[in-house]
């Protein structure tokens, strides 16, 4: 990845952030990647931070975010929503190795979310 697409990825990031219910993370996981240099050591602080949030907010906000998203959004079905993705485009995915990014389902407990970030952070820690 170079430099744009970091800076991309961090828009969406926090973008994404606010469109899943997690808007009151967003300033505190923006805030942790301020002036950190590149854009890759932006993402990286901005994950890092994330994580942290996750960690200390245990399995509820998962929950909490489905619940709010299917307060606002339906499916064609009618069916609830059950849980949210961030699908990687064709450089991420040969970057990091899966095609998606699992956000929030009924199943997901805060260790695997925290699993699944951590393999990010590697995955970018090993891009240079």
């Amino acid at each position: 990845m170079d430099e744009r697409d970091y800076t991309e990825a961090i828009q969406h990031f926090l973008n994404s952030l606010e469109v899943a219910g997690a808007g009151r993370w967003q300033g505190q996981v923006y805030e942790a990647s301020l002036d950190r240099g590149s854009g890759r050591e932006q993402l990286l602080a901005a994950l890092r931070s994330f994580r942290e949030l996750v960690i200390s907010s245990g399995d509820r906000v998962p929950q909490e975010i489905l619940r709010r998203v299917n307060n606002i959004a339906s499916t064609p079905s009618g069916e609830p929503i059950n849980g949210l993705f961030v699908d990687l485009g064709e450089d991420e995915v040969r970057a990091f190795g899966t095609e998606r990014v699992d956000l929030a389902t009924p199943s997901t407990n805060q260790q695997a979310v925290v699993a699944q970030i951590d393999e990010l952070l590697a995955a970018i820690e090993a891009d240079r």
